[in-house]
């Protein structure tokens, strides 16, 4: 029997599966085996999309390599901008820096990298106008702060952020309201964006250092539940914790008390003792000063001084600004500083006679007149006429009571008239006139009038401890002088020329020889 051929197969056109060669559909899947003419237009066209689609993705990748050239064009533009501004910064050119920004910014309002600098430039800006109250009056702002430029540029960087970065942008703002308070702005809430700072930051550096300013400004109009000047230490003493920017803090904080003279005086002895920033640390002497006004501001400064200090911390003060207050020459030739030491010493005296230090004082009472009587050598100035009479004369009669030492008033030379015979004679300024013609002289009235009379006249005074005589026409002598207390040793003829210096070294002269007590 002949074998039968199988059949012939062939694979399905969709499945694959093998199928009788002459098979119109698949017994597996059910495809048709015969092609129509929409199966070639279909086949056509999945080819033509398939090219299209890979067109586009080449075209799209062109564009996209394009746009970044241009993104990396404008950053590397805006970059440039920035790293120019900060230059400008660096040579204090803020108007410049700002502008470079300004044009990164019209390159890339979103850059994150301009905006963030802009923020720190306008704070760096505010940073370095300090407020100044001399006198309160309106203060020519730059442009940025007169139209509030700062300020817009400090809202929108606040607006994001971290905390701490949001309390030193409101901080600032703050800082900005206070200068826009001095150029003449109204209505301010300055302590409203200290407030919000301390709240999103309670140990914000700028926060406390600016607010703490603030408080002891004779201009604050703000009411305060505590005293404002302790407040104002509050705050100073926690920028102080943060260990850092110390001298801006400092500085801060000499500005903000220069009208507080004993706040400063705590602080220049702090820093003194700690050697901290000498070119900064200030010498407030005012106070001291005061006492020898001839108003009542002497008893009301005396009052002020021992209710913030104790008698041994006034002793230290004086101490410390005897030392380092320093010597600054005025016009004239004369120390600036002669008056400020001649009150310290008068202080000290005061303080030596209140803890019952006699000697002490005495010797401080009369430092405080050697240094005028010193002074008169070099000026006329009219300077403390009454001083010396109404105020070291008592003291040094108390205390000379108590130590059991006889004073009788003497004379000093001083502002004579240069064509006067005397002054020609060969007097000087300074000069402890004793006799006038042989007789004690203690008054001024004891001295001629001018007459018409030409009297040659003698007078015997004291300098650096020698007794000198001097003749002269006395109806031109030309004598100014002024009367201050002296022992009446000085007039016995019996007291030896040694014992004349030793008087006078003590009593006209001591600054020289005898250091500032100690205490």
């Amino acid at each position: 029997m002949q074998q039968q051929e199988p059949p012939i197969r062939k694979p399905c056109v969709a499945c694959r599966e093998p199928i009788h060669q002459d098979a119109a559909l698949c017994p597996h899947c059910g495809t048709p085996q015969h092609q129509s003419k929409w199966h070639y237009f279909t086949l056509s066209l999945k080819w033509i999309g398939g090219f299209t689609a890979i067109l586009s993705l080449v075209i799209v990748a062109n564009q996209t390599q394009e746009l970044l050239g241009q993104w990396q064009n404008t950053q590397a533009a805006v970059s440039e901008r920035v790293e120019g501004a900060k230059l400008q910064r660096e040579i204090g050119d803020f108007n410049g820096a700002f502008q470079q920004l300004k044009q990164a910014l019209k390159l890339d309002p979103s850059s994150s990298e301009a905006r963030k600098f802009e923020v720190e430039l306008a704070m760096e800006q505010l940073r370095i106008i300090m407020v100044v109250d001399q006198r309160f009056r309106h203060l020519e702002q730059p442009d940025p702060i007169k139209d509030n430029q700062l300020g817009l540029v400090l809202y929108r960087g606040a607006v994001s952020g971290s905390d701490k970065e949001r309390a030193t942008i409101m901080a600032h703002l703050g800082w900005l309201d206070i200068l826009r308070h001095r150029s003449g702005v109204e209505g301010l809430n300055i302590d409203l964006h200290f407030r919000k700072a301390l709240e999103l930051d309670p140990n914000n550096l700028y926060a406390n250092v600016m607010w703490g300013s603030w408080l002891p400004n004779r201009y604050n109009p703000a009411k305060y539940t505590e005293d404002k000047i302790a407040l104002s230490r509050k705050y100073f003493a926690k920028a102080f914790q943060q260990k850092k920017q110390r001298r801006y803090v400092r500085k801060l904080q000499i500005l903000a008390y220069q009208n507080h003279d004993l706040e400063l005086l705590r602080i220049g002895h702090e820093m003194s003792q700690s050697g901290e920033f000498p070119e900064l640390q200030p010498y407030p002497t005012q106070p001291f000063v005061d006492l020898i006004s001839q108003s009542d501001q002497g008893q009301h400064s005396w009052d002020a001084l021992t209710q913030q200090f104790s008698l041994e911390e006034l002793l230290t003060l004086t101490a410390w600004l005897l030392a380092e207050y320093p010597e600054l020459e005025d016009e004239s030739g004369v120390y600036a500083s002669q008056q400020q030491k001649e009150a310290l010493y008068f202080t000290r005296g005061k303080v030596f006679a209140d803890m019952g230090k006699h000697k002490q004082a005495l010797d401080a009472f009369l430092k405080s007149q050697s240094l005028f009587i010193e002074r008169i050598k070099f000026t006329s100035t009219r300077y403390a006429e009454k001083e010396l009479h109404n105020l070291i004369n008592p003291q040094l009669e108390a205390l000379a009571k108590k130590l059991d030492i006889l004073l009788k008033p003497a004379l000093i030379s001083y502002g004579g008239y240069a064509n006067g015979s005397a002054m020609t004679a060969g007097l000087e300024n300074g000069d402890l006139i004793l006799f006038f013609d042989g007789v004690p002289l203690h008054s001024q009235s004891q001295l001629p009038e001018r007459s018409s009379d030409p009297k040659t006249a003698s007078i015997e005074a004291l300098r650096s401890g020698k007794l000198l005589t001097i003749e002269f026409q006395a109806n031109r002598h030309g004598i100014n002088t002024r009367q201050i207390l002296v022992p009446a040793a000085l007039w016995d003829r019996k007291t030896t020329e040694m014992q004349g210096q030793q008087l006078h070294q003590t009593w006209i002269n001591p600054h020289e020889t005898i250091p500032p007590d100690a205490g």
